[in-house]
């Protein structure tokens, strides 16, 4: 794919297709995922030297952060329970909700498995 998108033209404001397709990538992935691929548009970027052109690209570009707006309510709904005839495994569910306006429906996390010993928690996914 990136052949193809190395041989068609620069966007109107000078850069390459691929740093702004990686660029998009990158605000949509998680923070450590995002680092690196800005990091590779750097690079890109300065040997192409569109660095002014990738900077106020990613001004224009910045999405509100993920989450409610400030002072709105979030919540966490936090569930462990004893699994077992042993009494040392646990289960962690969580569920969270943010927005109130379509009704109580909250979301559910990954769930979380552990021992516990005396040593602290020992995770078993």
């Amino acid at each position: 794919m990136f052949p193809t998108l190395e041989t068609l033209n620069a966007d109107e404001t000078g850069l390459p297709r691929p740093i702004v397709f990686v660029e998009h990538l990158a605000a949509g992935g998680p923070p450590e995922l995002a680092t690196e691929l800005r990091w590779w548009c750097d690079l890109q970027a300065g040997r192409l030297n569109v660095i002014t052109e990738l900077q106020l690209m990613r001004r224009e570009f910045r999405a509100p952060p993920p989450g409610p707006a400030p002072n709105e309510p979030a919540y966490l709904v936090l569930l462990i329970r004893r699994l077992g005839l042993d009494g040392e495994r646990y289960e962690l569910r969580h569920w969270t909700q943010i927005d109130l306006s379509a009704g109580w429906r909250p979301t559910a996390g990954p769930d979380f498995t552990a021992r516990w010993t005396r040593y602290g928690a020992r995770s078993r996914w």
